[in-house]
């Protein structure tokens, strides 16, 4: 069904942001590594571009698990047995996940770096 309005479309995403926040571990794991590093990048007084760089990347990794857990979602309502073809679905969205958090990881290693060295 399509949502009828702006404010129907981001109930719904909104609900499914707070399902993803409070079934799935690999937010939380990214939440913690938010936590470490806000703090840090701050002390470091980044400044607004690096601010928006560091949010970009963040946003990006979040987005990427919310699409890998639908993914997953839709593959395990199809079917619960072991699929081979499943298997590659699954491991593709992960990936997905798995290149924004090396995005995320490697902007922040170099945004640091700049900062100190």
């Amino acid at each position: 069904m399509k949502n009828k309005t702006f404010f129907h479309s981001v109930k719904c995403a909104t609900k499914g942001l707070l399902t993803a926040i409070k079934e799935e571990k690999n937010y939380w794991i990214y939440f913690l590594h938010v936590a470490i590093t806000l703090p840090i990048n701050i002390l470091l007084n980044f400044t607004m571009t690096e601010f928006l760089i560091y949010g970009i990347t963040i946003a990006c990794v979040f987005g990427a698990e919310c699409f890998n857990t639908a993914i997953e979602r839709i593959c395990n309502f199809l079917t619960e047995e072991y699929n081979e073809k499943i298997g590659v679905i699954k491991d593709l969205g992960s990936a997905g996940v798995l290149c924004c958090g090396f995005a995320f990881y490697i902007t922040e290693v170099v945004l640091i770096g700049m900062r100190i060295f």
